[in-house]
């Protein structure tokens, strides 16, 4: 029977956290109906929460989360800590690394922002469409038929919008049209034969950028991609955005720089 696990980067998320927390817990009953459509049974979730040197009461609330008995509804948390902030690249080798070790191969890693702007009711179809596609990595698209963009900026949705056309533009990656969002579920096959292939350099990036990065590496290693429509939901946030958009660019730039180079 297979184990939900859910990758949560968190750097200063108090505001956040507690509601995500309660909203997994609850998407956990919604995979009922994952079981009857495409005969995936998953009794038990598992929250990664990696405190990226927080300054705020993020890694208290998960540790108290994580204190809390999970033997009745099969709903856990634990906590990973950076003892300070080493970006977001890091929190996700940390969360990704723990995965392997701790996993088995039926068991599937889903890696979502902490700021509510990403539905986790959204995993049970993620999840089922997996199953139905033959998929090993599903992203949650704003750009696939039926998604969308709720609360952003006319400028950052053109940066958004630009940044997955020149990557897409660049890479090619069949089944991808949206690159930078995070909001993804892998198998655990997929990431395993990447990090064997990639070792430490699976995720070399420290920002945002480590997502495209991620993606480019595991359709070289034979992933099998599709997407899911979503609604990311902006005027959900909570938090400041920890995003540096000149910074975010560069690295951008480099990051397909070098990973183009080695094709």
């Amino acid at each position: 029977m297979a184990r939900m696990w859910v990758l949560l980067p968190c750097f200063d998320e108090e505001q956040a956290l507690p509601g995500l927390l309660t909203r997994l817990r609850e998407t956990l009953l919604k995979f009922s109906g994952a079981e009857t459509s495409a005969n995936v049974a998953v009794n038990e979730l598992t929250v990664l929460a990696v405190d990226d040197g927080s300054r705020d009461s993020t890694a208290q609330i998960a540790r108290d989360a994580a204190d809390m008995p999970s033997a009745q509804d099969g709903f856990s948390v634990s906590l990973l800590q950076h003892e300070k902030n080493l970006g977001l690249g890091a929190a996700m080798r940390t969360g990704i690394s723990h995965f392997l070790d701790a996993s088995s191969e039926s068991d599937w890693l889903a890696a979502m922002d902490c700021d509510g702007t990403h539905p986790p009711e959204l995993l049970p179809e993620m999840l089922r469409a997996a199953h139905e596609r033959d998929l090993e990595v599903v992203i949650a698209s704003r750009y696939a038929p039926g998604g969308g963009e709720v609360g952003l900026s006319t400028s950052r949705r053109a940066y958004s919008r630009i940044c997955s056309w020149g990557l897409g533009v660049l890479f090619r990656l069949r089944g991808v049209r949206d690159y930078t969002c995070g909001f993804r579920l892998y198998s655990r096959g997929a990431l395993s034969q990447a990090k064997e292939r990639y070792g430490e350099s699976l995720i070399r990036e420290s920002g945002f950028v480590c997502h495209a990065e991620l993606l480019v590496h595991l359709t070289r290693t034979g992933a099998r991609i599709g997407e899911v429509p979503l609604t990311l939901r902006y005027d959900h946030k909570l938090g400041r955005s920890k995003m540096r958009v000149m910074r975010t660019i560069w690295r951008y730039t480099a990051m397909a720089a070098r990973e183009f180079g080695r094709r």
